[in-house]
């Protein structure tokens, strides 16, 4: 057969290798902290297949090489076909050449691809131009691959050869990526050891400590180190084993702690969000929901002492062999915040001692330069929500590091466990802001074309100079500790970038450049009703429907509504276009009021308010959650039994506590979904200290029902203004 026969298993070869780098390349986006909510199928998929699939085989489908799997050989398996329809082409007699076909193959899988992660752009409310920017990416991928595929097999490979591997290699890709799920279906193996009666641990010699540190990202550890940053977190990796710890999807942190102490998924632990509904309400999650024992339940079991503070979900507090300091334990009208209760009163006086600690100053965190305190009472909506988040942050991890140094005064005990909370809640709020001034303005004017210039040099800083405020966390705690003990860094997933739904609204302040109300000084947007003809008496929300009232001002309360809302209806855009939809008039027990919705879809730039130019973000700024969780969390384990310099692999949240057990010369389930994790051990130190297994730990014999509290109403504001909650 003359070679130009064999065109139709060019294409296919073609298609095979352009589709393998055009899937690499949406694996590179899905793998950004950048691009990854432009890319990320798999967030959607394992969504639509937690109807069929049960949880165990998801988490154990979500790793790495399934990715690959799906993305390169995905796109290596979707090429082979495009290029196989080119060859039926040829044979009804359209005969392109070798540029023309990798060209169409890279038009056919842009199209493709268009389809597909359209939908979730459109779900998420993403930009298309950064979304036409990844598969653009994709397709130029896949047409150099396919041109250069073509132009390799032209030169070398017989017209037989090119044949047979246009039959193999499709077949080939598609056993290598079942083949893939297959085994990822199985999960990591189990070490092998004998199942014992006896729960009592045989002690290893070894203290353990857990330090939990929310939202810690290795790329953002690993590019602080390489400034000559965060020393303590540096030292430490120097002399242990690290690696990435999978998450559980969807990264919620009280799921994903929960499965770190017990080693089980969610659906066997009980712990599924931050809420439980009961009755319509929406009660944050409490530790009697959990079903199945904690480390700290195991302790009198198994004949260990343990400490843990402020770790997720542990209110209330759980007689243990040891101490425990819950989650809540800034709450004062809550009980049992502390076991044991003669605790209490050390833990309230290190409470105490906090707001007087210079740590507790925020402006340290921020470029906004001397005069903080005016800068900050001038903000409104996201940013002044943001560093009251801030603050409130910065002292709950320091009431965290106080209370465990409460728990360690008398001696270390077995197992010591700390969580801090604050480098999640700082990601959530100030990413576009670093992201900004560090990647890219282009890319974040059309993320969030909001951004203020002043906003982004004033809290820029802030994310890096709380890695530092962690690293600081992190020496004082070891510091705490003994020298020898065998440490567990670790955070429950890592941080990229989110695309920004809602937007706060200040009706306020369009009425004050109506010359209609006044605000008050410092209030955040709040109007003063005394000296107001019509204001909003609700502060700035998310909420573009605002309900306004006649002011004290107003000598008749119908007419300067009726005023109101005529100057509310002529408001425009700089572009002509409405800046409220039609008011309405209407009246309740408390008299007249105007409904002002502000239009979907408003542009920054100018308004035009009364004869007033007002710009835009004065009274209309993004709603603030511009970071997000990522699947990859961070592990590093130092201390005697660990390796040094060494990367871990394969790890997982629920692998954590089994290897505790271990450490600690205690038996592990042989029921629950976690493993060892001996490839962070020193094979010698595994070799001397045989694993061993019970059958089961068991359920918890407590009452699961949610337990609402005073400080419920607390807890929602803050997960809500986290973008946890809605």
């Amino acid at each position: 057969m003359r070679p130009r026969d064999s065109v139709p298993s060019f294409a296919v070869l073609e298609g095979l290798f352009g589709g393998a780098a055009g899937g690499a390349a949406l694996l590179a986006a899905e793998r950004s902290p950048t691009f990854n909510v432009f890319a990320d199928v798999l967030s959607a998929g394992f969504r639509i297949l937690g109807g069929t699939l049960s949880e165990e085989t998801i988490v154990r489908l979500d790793v790495i090489p399934v990715a690959f799997a799906l993305y390169v050989g995905g796109g290596a398996l979707a090429g082979a076909a495009a290029g196989a329809l080119l060859g039926v082409a040829r044979r009804a007699g359209w005969r392109p050449g070798a540029m023309v076909r990798a060209a169409l193959l890279g038009a056919a899988l842009v199209a493709l691809e268009t389809v597909v992660l359209g939908a979730l752009w459109r779900h998420r409310e993403l930009p298309w131009a950064i979304g036409a920017i990844v598969v653009a990416a994709s397709g130029l991928a896949t047409v150099a691959a396919a041109g250069l595929a073509g132009a390799a097999t032209r030169a070398g490979l017989t017209a037989r050869t090119v044949r047979m591997l246009a039959g193999f290699l499709p077949a080939a890709v598609a056993l290598a990526c079942a083949g893939t799920m297959i085994v990822a279906r199985t999960g990591p193996p189990r070490p092998d050891g004998p199942v014992v009666s006896s729960p009592v641990r045989e002690d290893t010699g070894l203290k353990v400590a857990v330090l939990g540190i929310d939202g810690l990202d290795w790329k953002i550890v690993d590019g602080a180190i390489a400034e000559g940053r965060l020393p303590n977190l540096a030292a430490l990796i120097q002399r242990g084993t690290r690696g990435t710890l999978r998450s559980i999807r969807p990264p919620r942190s009280p799921v994903v702690w929960t499965s770190v102490v017990t080693g089980e998924l969610p659906s066997e632990h009980g712990i599924t969000d931050f809420v439980v509904r009961r009755d319509g309400d929406r009660i944050p999650v409490t530790g009697n929901l959990r079903r199945v024992p904690a480390l700290w339940n195991l302790s009198t079991t198994c004949r260990f002492t343990t400490a843990f503070t402020n770790w997720y979900v542990t209110w209330p507090a759980e007689p243990v062999a040891g101490a425990m300091i819950s989650d809540r334990v800034d709450f004062d009208d809550l009980d049992r915040r502390v076991f044991p209760e003669e605790l209490t009163a050390a833990v309230d006086s290190a409470r105490a001692g906090v707001d007087a600690m210079p740590e507790r100053e925020i402006a340290a965190f921020t470029d906004a330069g001397g005069d903080f305190a005016s800068w900050r009472a001038d903000r409104w909506g996201q940013v002044r929500r943001a560093l009251t988040v801030l603050d409130d942050v910065i002292r709950h991890d320091l009431v965290t590091l106080e209370t465990a140094r409460v728990t360690l005064r008398s001696g270390q005990p077995d197992l010591t466990a700390v969580y801090f909370r604050g480098n999640d809640n700082t990601q959530h709020l100030f990413w576009k802001y670093r992201f900004a001034e560090q990647r890219s303005g282009l890319l974040a004017r059309v993320l969030w074309n909001d951004l203020d210039p002043e906003d982004v040099e004033a809290l820029s800083p802030v994310i890096d100079r709380y890695y530092d405020f962690v690293d600081e966390l992190v020496g004082r705690v070891t510091g705490m500790l003994e020298p020898d003990t065998a440490l567990l860094l670790l955070s429950d997933h890592g941080f990229l970038t989110n695309n920004e739904r809602g937007r706060w609204y200040n009706a306020n302040r369009v009425l004050e450049a109506a010359g209609m109300a006044a605000l008050a000084p410092d209030a955040g947007g709040a109007a003063v009703p005394d000296r107001s003809r019509a204001y909003d008496p609700l502060p700035p929300t998310v909420s573009p429907r605002r309900i306004l009232r006649a002011g004290g001002l107003a000598e008749d309360a119908a007419a300067a509504l009726a005023e109101a809302g005529r100057i509310l209806d002529a408001a425009r855009t700089e572009d002509g276009a409405p800046l409220f939809l039609p008011t309405e008039h209407a009246a309740d027990e408390n008299g007249p009021f105007l409904v002002a919705e502000f239009a979907p879809d408003l542009e920054a730039g100018a308004a035009i308010v009364g004869g007033e130019t007002l710009d835009t973000r004065e009274f209309l700024v993004p709603e603030g959650h511009s970071g997000n969780h990522r699947m990859d969390g961070f592990l590093l384990a130092a201390g005697p039994p660990f390796r040094e310099g060494a990367r871990g692999e394969n790890l997982r949240a629920v692998d954590v506590a089994p290897t505790i057990l271990y450490l600690l010369g205690a038996p592990v389930a042989a029921d629950v979904e976690g493993v060892i994790a001996l490839s962070l051990l020193d094979p010698q130190w595994a070799r001397e200290h045989p694993v061993r297994y019970v059958r089961t730990w068991g359920r918890r014999d407590v009452d699961h029902d949610a337990m609402p509290t005073a400080a419920d109403e607390r807890i929602r504001q803050e997960l809500e203004a986290l973008g946890y909650i809605q």
